[in-house]
């Protein structure tokens, strides 16, 4: 008996390991259109670019709103070249003041594609190749900062100098050369298509939440710069979801314990989301200071407005009197959103065979009793990896079937299998307790009945009486749709 839990335990546990690293593959690899497994998870379509029109009365929104002005046109460019010009196994080392400054683009393929040093050597190679090349272009911008002949510069010096503007002061390459003004980014572009592509699972979902509060739609697209959209992303300093929510900002808001964390709970997190940013909005009244708000914190924010006497996020940034913790992720957040609207926008333009996801049809529903992993794997046809896609904010602890889900969760069905999920559930809560059966059938005693005559079908009963086939189902305990004979009474609707 030990021998089998424990081979379940390993089997559970394989499964699991399995999907991570399906996950973490999806992040790391750019997927062609046509050559996607459909049946992996549900079909894609074609692409089509989203649509913002028609947001009348919605909270501090015109035209307008997320234009990218020419001011800071340079800074959104760096990032749309980042999501779309450069992968994950490559990156450009750059100034950190004002990114659209690149000194070199550094590849990693030929670190990554030798298999004869381990994973975490291949890190370090890869991390000796930034530092090198930081202190290569360090060493050079401190030449171009001794005002040097052009005789005395080589071609890379050059080449450094040729990034900055031609008024470039001796004292400005001076400060260029310093350690902490020279910064690696990696490339997204893989990343961002996938974020694409995965988006149409949830996404219009998540936008009928924030048209609900009355909140631009393009604030719905916020996870392609925090997470794109993997709903299993968990961030080094423990942010996890789509939004990447903090635990502290979760606490109080969204459930978190041993059974789930609804930060990964695509649907949840994206209510607390639009909440935070409706927040912040009403305290700061600019959508840029609030996107920025997100990542450095809505009271962050509104010091650095009374402490620059404006509140306009540019100025601040390049001309303002800035703290230490307003670092280079914040000062660069609304631009890196702008860059994702834009890319997005046009992705047909940026990649080959862009395609999406399929939303899924699917129902959020409240649990009214204890219910084990095992039996909603019966909604997916069981599928481990689909449930599980479907419901990321389950721990491993009831992927591996240790717990019973708890009553009042949320979880994500299929919606064609509402019913028979709620029948389910009903069976369970009443298994072994004849006085809730009683209740169940005194609750069926009220329904509509109709008598089975013959040559009838459910299937033709349920269009008869505009009922949907799993519904009626669910409420005659049925498993099939063959499951009756003539003479039968059947219960209806409710």
């Amino acid at each position: 008996m030990i021998f089998i839990r424990k081979f379940i335990f390993l089997v559970f546990s394989i499964i699991v390991l399995i999907v991570i690293n399906y996950q973490m593959a999806l992040a790391n690899d750019p997927l062609n259109c046509k050559s996607i497994n459909a049946d992996l998870l549900e079909n894609y379509i074609p692409w089509t670019a989203p649509s913002f029109e028609n947001q009348t009365n919605t909270l501090g929104y015109a035209d307008n709103t997320f234009k990218v002005e020419d001011r800071f046109k340079s800074n959104v460019d760096f990032w749309i070249s980042i999501y779309t010009k450069y992968s994950t196994t490559e990156g450009v080392i750059h100034n950190i003041d004002n990114p659209s400054i690149v000194y070199e683009t550094l590849d990693f393929n030929s670190i990554i594609e030798n298999n004869n040093i381990s994973a975490r050597e291949k890190e370090k190679a890869k991390e000796n190749l930034i530092q090198q090349a930081k202190e290569r272009i360090a060493f050079s911008l401190t030449k171009l900062s001794t005002n040097p002949s052009a005789s005395d510069l080589n071609s890379y010096d050059e080449k450094i100098k040729s990034s900055f503007p031609t008024n470039t002061s001796s004292d400005d390459f001076a400060n260029a050369a310093h350690l902490n003004q020279i910064r690696f980014q990696l490339g997204q572009s893989n990343r961002m298509k996938q974020a694409i592509q995965d988006s149409g699972r949830f996404l219009p979902y998540i936008e009928d939440i924030f048209r609900g509060e009355g909140l631009p739609l393009e604030l719905t697209r916020l996870p392609f710069v925090e997470s794109s959209f993997n709903v299993f992303s968990i961030s080094k300093v423990g942010a996890s979801g789509i939004w990447q929510i903090m635990p502290s900002v979760a606490r109080g808001q969204l459930k978190r314990n041993n059974f789930m964390d609804y930060r990964n709970h695509p649907l949840e997190a994206s209510k607390m989301a639009a909440n935070i940013l409706k927040s912040n909005y009403i305290k700061l009244n600019n959508w840029a200071l609030a996107l920025t708000a997100y990542n450095h914190g809505a009271n962050g924010m509104a010091r650095l407005v009374v402490k620059n006497k404006t509140n306009d996020l540019h100025q601040i940034i390049k001309e303002g009197d800035v703290t230490n913790s307003f670092g280079f992720a914040s000062r660069n957040f609304y631009y890196t959103f702008l860059a994702a609207l834009e890319v997005e926008k046009n992705a047909d333009k940026y990649f080959n065979d862009i395609c999406k996801v399929n939303t899924l049809q699917l129902d959020n529903i409240k649990t009214k009793s204890p219910i084990g992993f095992t039996d909603i794997i019966e909604f997916f046809k069981g599928d481990i990896q689909l449930a599980m896609f479907y419901n990321p904010h389950f721990t491993k602890r009831i992927y591996l079937n240790k717990s019973k889900i708890p009553e009042h969760t949320k979880i994500i069905i299929p919606s064609s299998d509402k019913y028979l999920f709620l029948a389910k559930e009903n069976q369970i809560s009443i298994k072994g307790s004849s006085s809730n059966k009683k209740v169940i059938f005194a609750k069926k005693s009220n329904l509509r009945k109709y008598k089975i005559s013959r040559g009838d079908t459910l299937i033709r009963i349920a269009k008869q009486f505009n009922v949907p086939l799993n519904k009626l189902l669910a409420l005659n305990d049925l498993k099939h749709k063959n499951d009756i004979k003539a003479g039968q009474l059947i219960f209806i609707s409710e």
